[in-house]
């Protein structure tokens, strides 16, 4: 299996700040929908691997150790020195109602020549998240992989996670 799209790192706020204005403590966790389907898999024995962008720095540096360290194939997955690894701010208001806010970096510059060489006839399915489709050029690789699995019949899961 191989999920296409982003990858990124939440920064999810602690305590009892009800807005981004009071929070003191952001916990880090790796995140993305894609990315936590591959690793959900993996954790259960399936094989599977990621197609995304992160950045040339030391959240993109984590999130790689994640993949390396639940067996999940990583060798599509760029590092770009043209962006930061995209962050997700999380928390919750005063009702308990969450909030989500995406600071879009390297995940968008997934593209249809990262899609070209993943080789997607032959797999057992494709996993791509809605985020991905909100920014170009990676909406572009998001319906390269999509034709090219239908194509193939290959099936698509479409994680609908827009915010």
């Amino acid at each position: 299996m191989l999920a296409i799209g982003e990858m990124l790192i939440d920064l999810i706020a602690a305590g009892d700040a009800t807005s981004l204005v009071d929070v003191e403590t952001l916990s880090v966790r790796p995140g993305g929908a894609p990315a936590n389907v591959a690793v959900a898999l993996a954790r259960q024995g399936v094989p599977s691997a990621l197609c995304a962008v992160v950045g040339q720095d030391p959240f993109g540096d984590r999130l790689i150790g994640v993949l390396d360290a639940n067996g999940v194939d990583r060798s599509r997955v760029r590092q770009s020195a043209d962006a930061d690894t995209t962050l997700a701010l999380a928390w919750k208001d005063a009702r308990g109602d969450g909030h989500f806010r995406l600071l879009r970096q390297a995940d968008v510059l997934l593209d249809p020549g990262d899609i070209e060489s993943v080789g997607i006839p032959g797999l057992r399915a494709i996993v791509i998240g809605s985020v991905s489709l909100s920014h170009q050029p990676s909406r572009s690789a998001i319906e390269v992989a999509v034709e090219q699995a239908r194509a193939a019949n290959v099936p698509v899961c479409f994680d609908v996670n827009m915010r």
